[in-house]
């Protein structure tokens, strides 16, 4: 099965899962999930996009390692410090109404680390998901909803939501690592444009 890497360590935390408490968030937001290194403008427009598709705020998931020095199978590390990096998107929050609020968690897995790093708070209605992984995390809510009677209890409206591509996180670590604070400022939100100094000095 094509999408099978997203479904088994989706399926191997599922009496994890059955255990915990089911009720829904008090809140219902949309969320967005990424490494955020850094937050640009094309997180914003994805954020925006989700945002004008129900008027509900969208809460941003950050994917971590515990280790922040940790680098992935994938070859990616951690660009910028964590501290810096929720600076920022602290910035964002209180710049963009249509945020509302920043999460963390380690890996996305809706079981063991989605759902209870948003519930009791925050219930998620439209997952914003690159169409590289829309297919796969749409897999593990069939997946869940048709084995086990929906146990997670989703949203009536929860969908994974398939987003467009806007900018590039590499573009804008590109422009730091090269000085270019003018093209840094094209491809960063403007309340972010302060933190060009504070990026290229702390960049791995």
């Amino acid at each position: 099965m094509k999408n099978e890497k997203y479904v088994q360590p989706f399926e191997s935390y599922l009496f994890e899962a059955i255990k915990r408490n089911t009720n829904r968030g008090k809140t219902r937001v949309n969320i967005v999930t990424g490494r955020f290194q850094p937050f640009h403008t094309g997180h914003l427009k994805i954020a925006e996009d989700l945002y004008k598709e129900n008027g509900l705020p969208v809460v941003l998931v950050k994917v971590r390692k515990k280790n922040e020095n940790t680098v992935t199978k994938a070859g990616k590390g951690t660009a910028f410090p964590y501290a810096l990096t929720d600076k920022m998107l602290d910035d964002v929050v209180k710049s963009y109404p249509y945020i509302k609020d920043h999460i963390e968690i380690e890996y996305v897995a809706f079981d063991s680390q989605l759902f209870p790093a948003l519930r009791p708070k925050y219930e998620p209605v439209l997952f914003g998901a690159g169409p590289d992984r829309v297919k796969g995390y749409d897999n593990q809510r069939l997946s869940f909803i048709e084995k086990h009677d929906n146990a997670l209890n989703f949203d009536p409206d929860f969908a994974i939501e398939e987003t467009k591509r806007y900018g590039s996180a590499t573009a804008v670590r590109n422009a730091i690592e090269e000085g270019d604070e003018k093209t840094f400022k094209k491809l960063m939100p403007k309340p972010l444009h302060k933190y060009f100094n504070e990026l290229k000095n702390t960049k791995k």
